[in-house]
């Protein structure tokens, strides 16, 4: 229109007030308008010949509002045209639209990963892939969350991080090629966690607990790594005695996720060191439970839940069996009847666990929070075998084992399930070939010795040769050839016999196998130490060294 002045200060009478159609208005100003509308209220006008402007009502100077023609004959009252430019009318609309933002962060801050270039690679495999593997079969936000925070963090624990990374890498994965730079670089990167964690161990204050467990739980890893099961026990040790320090002079151990996940993990590493004969300190974390006398019963809402309820039964278990002793010798009556009531209130509270945890598997995985089929696997073949481990430790024949080949065969089968989902081709649940804790390893090894039936006993010994996950600080080949070495000498006097028809008898019976470090007794010899009874209960112990 030729009269039209563009960013004129003066009104003009030439536009209508809502009366546009959708096609002289483009998208982009409807949009402007719409979140115009949010902001600013009153009616909106736009120029017929202008895609671009917006008008928002302003009284003139003298007090009189130009009014549109359509208004006027319509007789609609509106408040008229503004007397604003165009240019401020523009400014007024951009300062209305808020500016998008991007938060990658609570605080908006640049991170920079710290460290070398190494350094940083050996990170980033761990906690993208190392993490994953050494959790098992169990979510867990120490692992996948925390740890990797920390190490961005701490110089420690960076250093720790990077050390397990490349000795992950270079001792399970294989992927250096035999080259030994891997190695060195994360015998390197261990002595410098070293140097730096005994550097804060005169602050611990400042430092905190999380901290130091979380430096313990990664040395363990590393030594587990390196097959040095001397020092790993060493570590866990360190841990527990921190833990039970706190316990003992009444300050907390719990007091979010993260400490409940982290107790939990050095209960479990504390039966492991029970386990290989080393003497443990009490550590009790034990959560509040119904008493017997009560109607109430055990609830399990998820299977996290459901495995921190059987590990801290099983290191009362454990503790237990300690407390009779593994010679099991004839015990006097009246502390014999109150073993046997100790026995009768665990193997209770073992029995309520187990009703719970089947009302748990009942449930959808997801509400069950199982996000590993292996899993509730796991927890059935550990609840199996302590029960049967806790029902027999009081009672000297060895024969009283045959009494429970069907929890022999349920805790066995399971394990059989795990190893055939663990060692599936093209399954993301073969990527586990190392895990910190010992689920399946030393429950078979435990089936095959402690069962005399010949099936089972050697479904049990198939099923830990196939597995493909290193345990902790079970080595798989180790406990497989001493199974097959106790099955030997048992099924001796009976190797006639077909393998189903033999059984041993109690004469001939392995009671008990102590096994030693390579280094104890010199490179090149691992000896085991079997215990039996030829001449009847009440005789010596016979005792043999072998080499497995």
């Amino acid at each position: 229109m030729p009269g039209l002045r563009r960013g004129s200060d003066a009104p003009s009478t030439a536009f209508n007030c809502r009366e546009l159609k959708c096609s002289e208005v483009n998208i982009g100003t409807t949009l402007v308008t719409l979140v115009y509308r949010l902001f600013f209220a009153g009616p909106v006008h736009f120029h017929e010949n202008s895609n671009a402007s917006l008008l928002r009502p302003k009284p003139t100077l003298g007090g009189q509002k130009p009014a549109c023609s359509q208004c006027t004959r319509s007789g609609r009252k509106c408040d008229g045209y503004t007397d604003a430019s165009q240019t401020e009318l523009r400014s007024e609309i951009d300062r209305a639209i808020p500016r998008r933002t991007w938060n990658i962060n609570p605080d908006q801050r640049i991170v920079l990963v710290p460290g070398t270039r190494e350094e940083r690679q050996y990170v980033h495999f761990f906690c993208t892939q190392v993490t994953e593997a050494i959790s098992g079969v169990f979510h867990s936000d120490v692992w996948s969350q925390f740890l990797p925070q920390l190490s961005h963090q701490n110089s420690t624990i960076r250093h720790a991080v990077a050390a397990v990374g490349a000795l992950y890498e270079r001792r399970v994965l294989v992927l250096s090629n035999g080259s030994s730079e891997p190695e060195h670089f994360a015998l390197q990167q261990y002595n410098k966690a070293i140097r730096d964690f005994l550097g804060q161990l005169g602050s611990a204050q400042e430092v905190g607990v999380e901290l130091m467990l979380i430096t313990c739980l990664l040395f363990v890893c590393f030594e587990m790594l390196q097959l040095n099961n001397q020092r790993a026990l060493d570590h866990v040790q360190g841990g527990v005695q921190i833990l039970s320090e706190r316990q003992r002079n009444g300050r907390p151990i719990i007091r979010n996720n993260i400490d409940r996940e982290l107790c939990q993990l050095f209960s479990r590493l504390n039966t492991q060191v029970s386990l290989f004969g080393r003497p443990t300190l009490a550590l009790d974390i034990t959560t509040e439970k119904p008493s017997s006398s009560s109607n109430a019963s055990v609830t399990l809402e998820n299977i996290s839940q459901a495995r921190d309820s059987l590990s801290n039964l099983v290191n009362r278990a454990v503790a237990f069996t300690r407390v009779v002793g593994f010679m099991r010798e004839r015990t006097p009556e009246p502390e014999h009847q109150r073993q046997l009531q100790m026995q009768r209130d665990l193997a209770e509270d073992f029995s309520e666990w187990h009703a719970a945890f089947e009302i748990l598997r009942a449930k959808p995985a997801k509400s069950a929070g199982i996000s590993d089929p292996r899993a509730p696997l796991v927890l059935v073949t550990e609840y199996h075998i302590m029960r049967l481990w806790l029902l027999n430790c009081v009672t000297r024949e060895e024969s009283s084992y045959d009494n429970h080949f069907a929890d022999f065969d349920v805790a066995v089968s399971a394990s059989e399930q795990i190893v055939a989902l663990s060692a599936a081709p093209n399954s993301k649940l073969a990527a586990h070939q190392f895990t910190l804790d010992a689920d399946v390893v030393p429950a078979l090894w435990w089936a095959a010795h402690k069962c005399r039936h010949p099936l089972i006993r050697r479904r049990a010994m198939r099923a830990l040769d196939r597995y493909p996950t290193r345990e902790g600080m079970w080595n798989k080949t180790r406990y497989l050839r001493a199974a097959e070495l106790i099955v030997g000498l048992e099924e001796a006097p009976v190797a006639s016999l077909a393998v189903e028809e033999r059984t041993v008898a109690e004469r001939h019976r392995i009671h008990n196998s102590l096994m030693f470090e390579e280094n104890e007794f010199g490179p090149g010899s691992l000896p085991i130490l079997l215990m039996t009874k030829p001449h009847g209960l009440d005789a010596e112990w016979v005792s043999r060294w072998y080499k497995v």
